[in-house]
């Protein structure tokens, strides 16, 4: 029983049965996109076959649109009517061969034009009975018995024509023998207004058909209103289903087919696709077909490659639990090197808690009386005396002095830090160990003192006592200061490290007061102020523009802003360090980085401020320098832009240019674009335009000097450009505006 458990508990089985629950997972997802798909995939169809059929739709109308367009044209031009008369009043077949010969080359256009599928335009006079197309003139009944000879279109047929009453009409499609042996199924179109003449367009169907609705077994039929069909494929429309779609649009199922129609906005025609049902049917059965096959393809693969994923990661683990219980070393041998590492380890770790193990064993004693030294952080004195505090575990309190030095006030009198920390560290033995005795008072930092009080006094007491001190130290606050913080009272000796990290955060709260601080409650997290980020951007802004004054005033008001919420020194002096870095980034993007020397300094003495004068003292000068730096950098920036106005307003009728100007101020012309561009608002291209305008203009008032010298004058090479330019800028050409200002005058 036991065997069984193991082995469903194996982490092969594990892992195979948690890839077989992903392709379950997996292959539900599959099942169900294959169910909604298969729903979806009749309709799909069908849409796919109606929009064929309604770009086909679009084709032909704009075809028939754009051929109806050119007969019409074609029809009332002055040529072919002038023709029409020449022939009628002269009672012969001749006409002016000059302008036949252009009728022709008009109709080889259109015919020539692939996107018409213009096979050819017959130009009919009746009552001469010539024929003007493509290739010429010819006898009418000759052209329609060999050229264009059709059963269903014979010479009759078209002399017919000129006394029926419409104006414009489409022919069904017919086959024309156009050479021997050769045929072509034409759509003839034909367009008259008068008996005297028609225009006969000849459209190549199956041409059209093959670029229109190229559909692989379906048939397709053009409809007009008459329910006459002008062109169908080869296939027929069984009679009774045009009687079912007459008049209808859409897709409909009748019989053994899908008939798909609409009906065009220009000609009116219907248009008509017939799909076998069959086709549909099939299409929808290899779709289903395709997808099964996926779906176990998938599955079956998950499978394999699960098993095989699964014994490759399970053996190396096998191998490595049988290799820890045996008890040996011996490698691995697996072909994954993470495995391979973690056997290693294990091995590694083993026998080095079995000599942790052994050590410890030997040195338990030692470890018992010195446990609790590796808790207190850096203590540089001898710690004998607390051997006592340790195996006693009395009660205790931590008093934490955080030293702050002036450097610059310790220099001037010859004293260093160390000393300094020294006697103030004796002084403060000295003066606690008289109010609590068998306190301890040792130096943890460089700028941290620590005393550990073993009596159990009210936090006020000791407030008393520390007291005198802060009169001592506040007298000597231009070299040092100190702020004090009182940890709670601890039972045990265990909780040293959370009374020590409790007196650091209250001492991180001491306030940018320039005095002595005892501190011995918690306040909450300091919030966020959206008044100092707001004003950070307007600081940076005015700084850029080389405002001095706002600068100032702006920093200022925010420091008073920190103060009077109450926020810590620490707070306080990161915002200055901040507003220091800000002022040393905008500088180095304008001066070399050894001038920022005054900024990083300054950045340093941030430490050494001890109440808000000194960090506006400190703060102010570099504001101030940084935005002359900035006024200074745009002064030069504008007399740059001044200076290169000036060369124009004297060489502007000149070949000047960008580059030329630069070279002459010694600046890129990159650089001077920009400045430009920042001074003026205008580029440099359209300053030198609008300067060669307004003298343009001065011209055109004071002297009658033609066009083309007053834009030779100002500069321009090229009268269509100085006119072109004049009216961009004024709205007027040359002419108009010297037409303009006489008018005026005149008033």
């Amino acid at each position: 029983m036991s065997s069984r458990i193991k082995t469903r508990n194996s982490l092969f089985i594990q892992m195979f049965t948690g890839f077989l629950a992903v392709i379950f997972l997996l292959s539900s997802l599959h099942w169900i996109s294959f169910s909604i798909l298969k729903n979806d995939t009749k309709g799909e169809m069908i849409k796919y076959n109606r929009l064929l059929l309604q770009n086909a739709v679009k084709e032909y109308e704009d075809l028939f649109k754009s051929v109806k367009s050119i007969l019409y044209s074609l029809y009332y031009d002055p040529k072919v009517t002038s023709a029409n008369v020449k022939l009628a009043l002269q009672r012969m077949d001749r006409i002016d061969y000059m302008k036949e010969g252009q009728i022709v080359n008009q109709i080889e256009n259109h015919v020539s034009n692939s996107d018409l599928f213009l096979d050819n335009i017959l130009i009919y006079f009746n009552q001469s009975s010539l024929v003007l197309d493509k290739g010429g003139r010819s006898d009418a009944e000759f052209t329609f018995a060999n050229d264009y000879r059709s059963s269903s279109y014979p010479f009759s047929f078209w002399q017919k024509q000129f006394g029926e009453g419409y104006t414009y009409r489409t022919f069904p499609k017919s086959e024309f023998s156009v050479v021997p042996g050769f045929t072509k199924s034409l759509l003839p179109i034909s367009i008259k207004e008068t008996p005297k003449y028609q225009i006969i367009a000849l459209l190549d169907a199956d041409r059209m058909l093959q670029t229109f609705h190229n559909v692989p077994d379906a048939e397709f039929m053009i409809m007009n209103s008459d329910r006459q069909i002008i062109f169908q494929t080869a296939g027929d429309f069984p009679e009774p289903a045009l009687s079912a779609i007459e008049g209808k649009e859409g897709e409909l199922e009748w019989g053994q087919h899908y008939y798909f129609l609409q009906k065009g906005n220009e000609t009116g025609f219907t248009y008509v696709t017939m799909i076998p049902a069959s086709i549909i049917t099939s299409q929808m059965e290899k779709f289903n077909l395709t997808l099964l096959l996926a779906l176990g393809l998938s599955i079956g693969v998950g499978i394999v490659c699960s098993h095989f994923f699964s014994r490759r990661l399970h053996r190396p683990v096998k191998q490595i639990i049988a290799s820890v219980q045996q008890s040996q070393q011996g490698s691995l041998g697996s072909a994954i090197g993470e495995f391979n590492l973690i056997h290693d380890k294990i091995h590694s770790l083993i026998k080095e808690k079995n000599d942790i193990q052994a050590e410890l064993l030997n040195q338990r004693s030692l470890l018992t009386n010195y446990g609790y030294i590796n808790k207190l952080k850096m203590i540089r004195s001898d710690l004998y005396d607390l051997q006592e505090f340790i195996r006693a575990n009395r009660k205790f309190r931590i008093v934490l002095y955080h030293l702050q030095y002036c450097n610059a006030s310790l220099q001037q009198m010859g004293i260093s830090t160390d000393e300094v920390s020294y006697y103030l560290r004796e002084y403060i033995n000295l003066t606690v160990s008289e109010s609590f005795p068998g306190s301890h008072t040792f130096q943890i930092e460089s700028d941290q003192i620590l005393s550990i009080l073993f009596e159990d006094e009210p936090t006020e007491n000791v407030k008393e006592t520390l007291l005198p001190l802060k009169k001592v130290w506040d007298g000597d606050a231009g070299y040092y200061l100190i702020s004090v913080a009182l940890s709670s009272v601890y039972t045990s000796a265990a909780e040293f490290s959370t009374a020590y990290n409790e007196a650091l955060d209250k001492a991180a709260q001491a306030k940018l007061l320039g005095e002595t601080q005892i501190i011995s409650d918690l306040r909450p997290p300091a919030k966020h102020h959206p008044f100092i980020p707001e004003k950070e951007k307007e600081f940076e802004l005015n700084l850029r523009e080389g405002n001095d004054v706002e600068c100032r005033e702006i920093l200022n008001r925010m420091l008073d802003y920190l103060q009077h919420k109450e926020e810590s020194a620490t707070r306080i002096k990161q915002f200055a360090k901040s507003m220091l870095e800000t002022m040393i980034h905008l500088a180095g993007s304008i001066i070399p980085d050894p001038n920022l020397s005054e900024l990083q300094k300054a950045l340093r003495q941030t430490e050494e401020c001890f109440t808000l004068d000194q960090l506006k003292r400190l703060l102010e000068p570099q504001a101030s320098r940084v935005a002359s730096l900035f006024s200074s950098v745009k002064n030069e920036r504008n007399d740059l832009v001044n200076r290169a106005t000036d060369i124009l307003e004297l060489r502007y009728a000149e070949d000047i240019s960008l580059d030329s100007v630069a070279d002459s101020l010694n600046i890129s012309s990159n650089y001077l674009s920009i400045l430009m561009k920042e001074k003026t608002g205008i580029n440099f291209s359209e300053h030198l335009n609008n300067i060669r305008i307004r003298k343009a203009k001065e011209l055109l008032e004071s002297t009658s000097l033609s066009v083309q010298e007053v834009g030779i004058r100002i500069g321009y090479r090229n009268v269509t450009s100085f006119i072109r330019m004049f009216k961009k800028i004024t709205g007027l050409t040359p002419g108009d505006y010297r037409k303009q200002i006489k008018l005026e005058t005149l008033r």
